[in-house]
């Protein structure tokens, strides 16, 4: 069923796309930009459908919930909007422009590497505990389909979902995706739909770097930035693992593409339209991810500075900005609900530290984190870590490029070559993304820590929580090398000179970040079986097929839930914690019966494991009772007689 799921992807986007072309005035770029930005904003807004749906509808259909996308784009292409005339190039011969036959090397180089992996991953299971969770948490709504019953923040009572502290879009479009199994037949454990909608997070944060790009207007950075945003770290796990971190950044980059889009000559007066897209960028932006709580006031702020800086009209800049502050506040509105009932900002059923906190699993818990972030709790090799992760490109390139440029500019200003030179670089866009880099340079010196929330070590401990320094020390990067052409020519006194040396210059630019992200695609985007939950999850399911239909399972790790064919209670679930706090094998075991816990998974080295053989949950699962069967790196024990 991923045939209509894609139709129906297509259709949405082609119809997004048509909106934000024909409405220049909320987003005055140029059109090619536009139309990249209605593309990137798919996702988003299949996910708003379906939430909305369960919001307004609750119980809907399925059949009701998986034609919304096509009906919106199709409604979207059908009402008959009169939007600017389309125009061709100036110049017929700019399709024979140097510049533009590399960039379209450059693409099919790069579409070269990534096309056949898509592919490849579409096709292949999921191997990520987070991801499978998340699939857990869509299914999780696909079976409710009312807004108010989702799991969220605070997870389920029964135990079978732990609490969700980054929101609802990233499951909704989950499940977007995974209703398509229902309707095929295969039913809602089926993964196979969902992985194609992986697939096409990578697609969305392209076109976004080049919404990005075209609101920039730099010559060449429409092709550059693309290309060095794949080249950052763990970009390729979107693909294979599912992660929603390329969601995140995606939303993150529209968000980028609006602000700077707002200091070009369409956009001079405050505008309602310009404010409702702040409103929803805010809301995506935040419903990305929880590290966006710190992150969007980092992206708003300089932001919000600069434009006063630079003379811009104070109201439109005070209206925007409070837009985009609504839109953050109402995307955190869970944050702040949990806040409010537990104090703290993810509640007291996400973290295994909190809900093991008290109990022999604690010190577990914190040896492994310590152990993680190891040297990373330095800051000095917190900063190395940060810049040896990707060998230096784009994080060591990005100061590189600062460096050049303010001596490149106190040099022209001391030496006052005619202010031609220094005209001839829009300085905006470059202090605009000097300044989203540095305020993520801050971030890893810690400036940003609030006592148990470390944001600088967390970039340590899991990589992946260090992805956007590496994609806006890509943007900055992007524009030095775009912008380095035009300032090492600008002081040529001939027009024709200038132009043949800045296009020879941008040509062999291009080249390069294309075989220099090549490079990288292929050393990182490997191909790899990703079949470790199915292979623990058919043991699983064959050896608790003959168990009454009452028992369940009790398992350690998160991902075990999504394929197994019984009840799954997680066991750092807060409603699960008496098992932890229980310190008697006989009671223990007596609790595991009252539960009709028939199995439970536990995972190779993991806190139950690092607590050592006398804590009380492998005493009991040591006895008699329980038969072990071992699926690396899991081990399943299951009643002998229930």
């Amino acid at each position: 069923m991923s045939t209509p799921f894609l139709i129906g992807q297509l259709v949405l986007a082609s119809g997004l796309a048509r909106f934000f072309y024909v409405f220049d005035s909320v987003l005055p770029i140029p059109p090619f930009g536009r139309i990249a930005f209605g593309v990137a904003t798919t996702s988003f807004v299949t996910a708003c459908l379906l939430l909305l749906l369960t919001l307004v509808a609750p119980g809907l259909a399925l059949g009701g919930h998986a034609s919304a996308p096509f009906i919106v784009g199709l409604a979207l292409l059908a009402v008959p909007w009169k939007g600017p005339t389309p125009r061709g190039p100036k110049n017929h011969r700019a399709l024979r422009d140097p510049v533009v036959l590399a960039s379209v090397v450059a693409v099919l180089m790069v579409a070269c590497i990534i096309v056949p992996r898509l592919w490849f991953y579409a096709g292949q299971v999921t191997g990520n505990s987070d991801a499978m969770q998340y699939l857990a948490e869509a299914r999780q709504l696909l079976s409710q389909r009312s807004f108010f019953d989702a799991s969220g923040i605070g997870g389920l009572s029964d135990g079978t979902l732990r609490g969700d502290p980054h929101g609802l879009l990233w499951p909704a479009y989950n499940a977007s995706a995974l209703l398509w199994s229902g309707l095929g037949g295969a039913g809602l454990s089926d993964e196979m739909v969902p992985r194609v909608a992986f697939q096409l997070t990578i697609v969305t944060y392209v076109a976004a770097g080049v919404a990005l790009a075209s609101a920039a207007r730099v010559r060449g950075l429409a092709i550059l930035l693309p290309l060095l945003l794949l080249a950052v770290p763990l970009i390729h796990s979107g693909s294979i693992d599912g992660s929603r971190d390329v969601f995140r950044l995606t939303a993150l980059l529209l968000l980028c593409t609006f602000l700077v889009a707002q200091w070009q000559d369409g956009a001079r007066y405050p505008s309602v339209g310009a404010a409702l897209s702040g409103v929803v960028l805010g809301g995506w932006a935040m419903q990305g991810h929880a590290l966006s709580i710190v992150l969007v006031p980092l992206i708003v702020a300089p932001w919000t500075l600069l434009s006063v800086s630079f003379g811009q009209s104070p109201t439109r800049i005070a209206l925007l900005t409070a837009a985009v502050a609504a839109g953050y506040c109402l995307g955190g509105l869970h944050v702040a609900m949990a806040y409010y009932k537990t104090g703290s900002l993810t509640g007291d059923n996400v973290d295994a530290a909190r809900v093991a906190a008290g109990t022999l699993y604690a010190h577990s818990i914190e040896a492994r984190d310590t152990a993680r972030i190891g040297e990373g709790a330095v800051l000095s090799s917190r900063l190395l870590i940060s810049f040896a992760r990707d060998g230096g490109w784009p994080s060591a390139a990005a100061l590189v490029v600062l460096f050049a440029t303010i001596v490149w500019y106190a040099v022209q200003r001391v030496l006052s070559r005619g202010r031609s030179t220094l005209q001839s670089i829009d300085w905006r866009i470059g202090a605009m993304f000097a300044a989203w880099f540095l305020s993520q340079i801050l971030l890893l010196l810690g400036a940003f820590d609030v006592g148990y929330y470390n944001l600088s070590s967390w970039t340590v401990l899991n990589a992946r929580y260090a992805m956007q320094f590496y994609m806006f020390a890509a943007l900055f990067v992007a524009w030095g090398i775009a912008v380095a052409p035009v300032a090492l020519t600008a002081t040529s006194t001939s027009v024709e000179r200038r132009e043949t040396w800045t296009r020879v210059a941008l040509l062999l630019a291009i080249l390069g970040v294309a075989v220099a992200t090549t490079c990288m695609l292929v050393k990182r985007w490997t191909y790899y079986s990703t079949s470790g939950y199915q292979r623990v999850a058919r043991q699983l399911n064959a050896l608790t097929a003959s168990l009454p239909p009452t028992c369940r399972v009790l398992a350690e790790d998160t991902g075990i839930n999504f394929l197994a064919q019984r009840q799954v209670l997680q066991l750092y679930s807060k409603y699960m914690r008496d098992l932890l706090v229980e310190r008697d094998k006989e009671k223990l075991l007596h609790e595991l019966d009252k539960r009709s816990i028939c199995a439970v998974v536990l995972y190779d080295g993991l806190y139950v494991d690092m607590a050592g053989p006398a804590a009380p949950l492998l005493e009991a699962l040591a006895s008699p009772n329980f038969k072990m069967y071992g699926v690396e790196p899991w081990r399943i024990y299951v009643r002998a007689a229930p």
